[in-house]
């Protein structure tokens, strides 16, 4: 159905759309087709009157949660287009559709309304007392006191309003708190006594939201009133220490006591009140195990949830300090539960509790965190009926990963020779005959070996390498894959202290060779042990292995038949534990270099010779990019006529024909293949094959301009050739840069730079590494007001990596480490106060706030190239920004925008001048 609007459209169109989109019927074009001509009604000037009729006809649920979602937007977006004496009529045409509809859903967008419309009015200075006068229904102004909580706190600000008329409502709310919390008792008394077991729902409803308008208004009272809502709170834990306490009024109960734990962060102002929170979350200790008898996992969660926002509130002042232990051994009983996900509600209070008990060296707690590391290991159990290693795609995987970042917190305070000696793990795992108990406990060894103080005894170590390395004949009646592959895991962790300690890097190398030799019986086991593998040799290969021909050649034959493992991340460890023990050798280094590529070639050749199976070519390609990635050459090899022909005569070829063959179907395989031609160039730098990378790249870009990878690949050409002294090569790179930089202006000049993020990433980064290169050449060249240009268009960006590119160039260009007097003409005449006004837009209209940082390192930059200039920049670029946004409300007053202004060109640092940047970007969002 197509709307016009033109004209106000009739009701009867309306109810026809409202039917089409909240009808059961499955046609979803028809649905589709009426939700999109509903919003235009909403956003359209008419969309106050008709949500207006459609109230006062109150026909059905749908139009009216239609009209009063309508309203609520419309305040929220557009209140602009209202007239000043209209604010009235329309706050006591909300009241009295309040008064008659009694539907929850439209009453909850009617309060918001009426929250919004409070504070965009200034005039209307007492709403609370008049909307009390005026709503008979306690409930509805308790859901309107809770929505008026919510938007004033500062996570939640949904409109824009002057941040001096929030404090001012923050101010009248909090002198009114004491009327506030009287309302709350008189309608919690009421409810109570009305409740009947059997017929009870609506007092219920009235309960949970006087506890959830008490959690909302913590934040606002005064402290002289917190003593005020003891009666409440008070009825709250009553309905904690409920067993038959309804799961609603439970939760809400739950979230109000959460709220008061948050509040009591602030210890030395809410001592008292602490305090009676402690004593009724110790009487919930009943509550808590009744609830786990029951298997009544939600009440279970919000146990956990009180109990672990009151140790978080009082962590430092009364269990660091006072070593109080009780709200612990609640945490540590909510940690043994069986469910997973009510573990994992303490965690954050673990990560806090050991950074403390760290510090302060404290040694009280030790008993605490063995417990916590025993509950944890339990956790960590695969099933025992599973055969197989746990799949990387596991619940049990992804648990297993955060419990291990908590463990490797958690054991700083305890030590690790302290646990596994204290807790006779070594000896779990020679005599326990489950396997997953003992799984479990290497499991945890793994986490925690590589934490070791430098001074702890090595003895221990020494005793699990030698238990992982025997461990079949150790413990024979426990064996399953998944122990060899924490083994190997173990071993890997101990790549730095094997370094130190090479005595038994022989032993290990050769227990992990043998894992991946015997690959036909487990590939995935293969893997674990190549990734182990790969991290010892990467750390021991310069000092304990250099020139081991014997190593060499038995990783050479695996590699040669690495085919035959299916995973390709074992491959690629493979490949570059070899090319990383190949680099510490200096004899006869070509030729293992060539036996270690030849086969990849061969295989690469066949595939490219059958054109119908390119894609499987990539495997190849990712896997000569893993040797080069880590081979290290002599000046010998890299000019070896071994390896030059096999450079030039087989790889370049292959992979020219593979960016040709592929650039219009397959993005994947030219990024791979990009990928591998990067580590050639940085391996061997071939100044011979610069112009035939280039001769092929520019053309392709041309072409097929949606592969940045093109661009990325001309910025290492760039870093590894340019070279000021060197004319030709320096302009012939620049010409590079323009051919490049016309396409990439016609890609973004023909579609959003939003929807091109690669290009606009990799795009900067070759013209930052052209800065750096080629500079005189670089600010000399005519393309260089184009690249202005698309600089100040991508600052507003918001895309980390994009933008981050963009940063480093201009941040590059400033600096002035160039010619200061090409700098300081481009930033003077063309691109200074250009530069300055796109910051502060982007800072304060474009960009989310994990990204304003950037925005103050620019600035940074310019103050300190000159100070005198940039003041007057900043000055003018503050003058052209609006003060009022489209509610007509204030944003940054003149006064505002004074300070921000002397706060920036006085700032010490980026950070401070970040600080002032969000400040006051918060006036205009």
């Amino acid at each position: 159905m197509d709307v016009r609007l033109d004209s106000m459209p009739d009701l009867s169109t309306v109810y026809s759309l409202i039917k089409s989109l909240y009808c059961n019927e499955p046609n979803g074009e028809s649905k589709e087709m009426s939700s999109k001509s509903l919003e235009l009604i909403q956003q359209s000037i008419y969309g106050w009157k008709i949500a207006d009729q459609l109230l006062l006809n109150n026909a059905d649920i749908s139009s009216c949660y239609f009209a009063a979602q309508t309203l609520r937007t419309k305040i929220q977006n557009n209140f602009h287009e209202l007239p000043e004496d209209s604010y009235v009529s329309l706050k006591d045409s909300i009241v009295k559709h309040l008064k008659v509809i009694d539907e929850s859903v439209v009453q909850k967008q009617l309060c918001l309304s009426i929250t919004y419309l409070a504070l965009l009015v200034p005039n209307w200075t007492n709403p609370i007392e008049e909307l009390a006068t005026q709503v008979p229904n306690a409930s509805i102004l308790v859901e309107i006191l809770i929505c008026l909580a919510e938007e004033l706190e500062g996570s939640r600000n949904t409109i824009k309003v002057d941040i001096r008329r929030r404090q001012a409502f923050n101010d009248y709310l909090k002198q009114i708190s004491p009327q506030v919390i009287h309302l709350l008792n008189t309608s919690l008394n009421e409810a109570k006594s009305n409740w009947r077991p059997s017929s009870g729902q609506k007092e219920e409803k009235t309960i949970s939201k006087v506890y959830e308008c008490l959690g909302a208004w913590l934040h606002i009272m005064d402290n002289s009133d917190i003593n005020l809502i003891e009666p409440i709170l008070s009825s709250v834990f009553e309905s904690l220490r409920n067993a038959d306490c309804p799961t609603a009024v439970h939760d809400y109960a739950a979230n109000t006591v959460c709220s008061a734990a948050i509040v009591c962060e602030e210890y030395t102002k809410y001592q008292q009140m602490t305090h009676y929170l402690l004593n009724q979350v110790y009487d919930l200790e009943p509550a808590y195990h009744y609830s786990v008898a029951k298997e009544d996992t939600t009440k279970t969660e919000n146990y956990t949830r009180i109990f672990t926002e009151m140790a978080e509130s009082i962590v430092d002042p009364l269990i660091i300090n006072e070593v109080d232990l009780k709200l612990l051994h609640l945490l540590l009983n909510c940690v043994g539960h069986y469910d997973c996900e009510i573990l994992e509600i303490t965690f954050h209070f673990w990560y806090r509790f050991s950074e403390y008990v760290f510090k302060r060296k404290a040694t009280a707690f030790n008993g605490v965190c063995n417990r916590l590391l025993a509950a944890l290991t339990k956790h960590c159990q695969p099933e025992t009926d599973s055969e197989g290693l746990i799949d990387s795609r596991s619940d049990l995987y992804d648990l297993r990963c955060r419990i291990k970042d908590l463990v490797r917190e958690v054991i700083t305070t305890v030590g690790v020779n302290n646990y596994i000696l204290g807790n006779n793990i070594l000896d779990t795992i020679k005599t326990v005959n489950a396997w997953e108990v003992v799984e479990a406990n290497l499991f945890m060894i793994s986490c925690i070996i590589g934490e070791r103080n430098a001074e702890e005894d090595n003895q221990l170590v020494a005793d699990i390498i030698s238990l992982a390395l025997n461990y079949s004949s150790v413990n024979p009646n426990s064996q399953h894959i998944q122990i060899y592959a924490t083994i190997c895991s173990i071993l890997g962790e101990l790549s730095d202290w094997l370094k130190y300690n090479p005595v038994f890097l022989d032993s290990i190398l050769n227990f992990l060779l043998n894992m991946i030799a015997n690959f036909q019986k487990n590939e995935e086991l293969s893997a674990c042990a190549a990734q182990s593998l790969q991290t010892i040799i990467e750390s021991c290969a310069s000092q304990h292995l250099v020139g081991n021909a014997n190593l060499v050649s038995i990783l050479i034959q695996i590699c040669c038949r690495v085919d035959f493992i299916k995973n390709e991340e074992a491959a690629n460890n493979l490949l570059q534990c070899c090319a990383a023990i190949i680099s510490t050798t200096s004899e006869h280094q070509d030729q293992l270099v060539a036996q270690l590529l030849t086969p990849h070639l061969e295989k690469l050749q066949e595939l490219v010779n059958n054109k119908s199976n390119f894609t499987h070519s990539a495997v190849y390609f990712d896997r000569i990019a893993a040797i080069f990635r880590k081979l290290r050459l002599t000046q010998e090899s890299l000019q070896s006529q071994l390896l030059i022909p096999l450079i030039t005569d087989q790889l370049w070829p292959l992979a020219s024909i593979a960016l040709t063959a592929n650039a219009a179907t397959n993005p994947q395989l030219i990024e791979r293949c990009c990928r591998c031609i990067r580590f050639l160039i940085r391996c061997f730098r071939p100044a011979w094959l610069l112009q035939p990378i280039v001769n092929q790249i520019v053309p392709l870009y041309q072409q097929f301009p949606k592969h940045s990878s093109f661009l990325y690949l001309g910025s290492i050409l760039v870093d590894e050739f340019a070279n000021e002294q060197d004319k030709t090569t320096a302009q012939g790179l620049i010409n590079m840069l323009n051919e490049f930089s016309m396409t990439t202006f016609k890609l973004l000049c023909d579609s959003q730079l939003r929807l091109h993020p690669d290009t606009i990433d990799d795009f900067f980064r070759l013209c930052t590494r052209t800065l750096q290169k080629c500079s005189n050449c670089f600010l000399t060249n005519n393309m260089l007001d184009n690249i202005l240009n698309l600089t100040l268009a991508s600052i507003q960006l918001d895309h980390r990596e994009a933008n981050n590119s963009v940063v480093k160039f201009v941040i590059e260009l400033i600096d002035g480490k160039y010619s200061k007097e090409l700098i300081d003409k481009i930033l003077m005449e063309r691109f200074g106060q250009r530069l300055m006004d796109a910051v502060v837009n982007a800072t304060l209209f474009h960009l989310p706030t994990y990204l304003v940082a950037e925005m103050s390192d620019i600035l940074w930059s310019l103050m300190q190239w000159n100070p005198d200039l940039v003041k007057l920049w900043l000055a003018h670029s503050l003058k052209t920004i609006p003060q009022q946004n489209n509610t007509t409300i204030m944003t940054a007053t003149p006064e505002q925008l004074e300070e921000f202004y002397t706060n920036c060109i006085k700032s010490s640092s980026p950070k401070l001048i970040a600080s002032s940047f969000r400040y006051l970007a918060r006036l205009y969002r």
